[in-house]
């Protein structure tokens, strides 16, 4: 059954600032109820990533963009881990390189304090369907570190866009599944609670890291437009209300 998942449509106020964009309605959650200032879903998979990317290319180049969300890990990681893109594989064969993937670690690594969350970098692939055991092998082999299901597809709509303008981006997965820790087979809700609080943790300090290297004015100062309805208050966020983009449920 097709998902009937909505999600924010972008507008200019959302293209001429810095953009923390989390693919599922939980993974917002997550960032919101961490800290993070405001947080736009994009949807999950390909064809919702691509229109998505595609209203933003359609508006001015955004300051700064963050994709978050959770992902599947390969051999040696473990749910709960956190990733930090070092390049992004598109199903296609083309590679994003990320040139802030450091500065983001450093940050993140600051903020979250020694011992709490593990931080990993390294290639992400973007895939067209969940990961399950048969595909973790020939993705490690080919130095993969984790996988999504949307951010290269993301990225692709707005790198034209991004080239131009030099648009600071960065792709940050949290560990939902693992070799030894597949989805659908018991354990997966303690994996996944154990890969929300890492991503709640982190919805601060990425926040904090998109402000800064956009050089704009922090996430909370310009309003963003409600679809369809009030957002939904963060009670856990400082320095402002954080709001959710939502357009609905999954």
């Amino acid at each position: 059954m097709e998902s009937t998942e909505q999600t924010t449509r972008p507008g200019r106020a959302e293209a001429s600032r810095p953009l923390l964009l989390a693919p599922l309605l939980i993974e917002q959650r997550a960032l919101l109820r961490g800290g993070a200032t405001t947080v736009l879903r994009s949807g999950m998979g390909e064809t919702k990533s691509l229109v998505f990317a595609r209203q933003l290319a359609d508006a001015r180049a955004p300051a700064a963009v963050v994709v978050a969300g959770m992902g599947a890990g390969m051999r040696g990681l473990l749910p709960g881990d956190l990733v930090v893109a070092t390049e992004v594989r598109h199903p296609d064969g083309s590679v994003y390189a990320c040139p802030w993937a450091d500065s983001l670690t450093a940050s993140l690594g600051e903020a979250l304090g020694p011992g709490s969350v593990r931080i990993h970098t390294g290639p992400v692939a973007t895939v067209r369907k969940l990961v399950r055991t048969a595909e973790r092998g020939p993705l490690a082999e080919a130095g993969v570190v984790a996988a999504d299901m949307e951010s290269a597809f993301l990225l692709g709509g707005l790198a034209g866009r991004a080239g131009q303008s030099g648009c600071p981006w960065a792709v940050v997965r949290v560990v939902s599944d693992a070799p030894g820790h597949e989805l659908m087979r018991p354990g997966i809700v303690r994996n996944g609670l154990r890969a929300y609080r890492s991503l709640k943790a982190s919805g601060r300090a990425l926040s904090a890291w998109i402000e800064e290297v956009s050089g704009g004015p922090g996430a909370d100062s310009v309003p963003l437009p409600q679809p369809g309805g009030p957002g939904e208050a963060d009670l856990g966020a400082a320095g402002g209300t954080a709001r959710e983009q939502d357009g609905g449920g999954r």
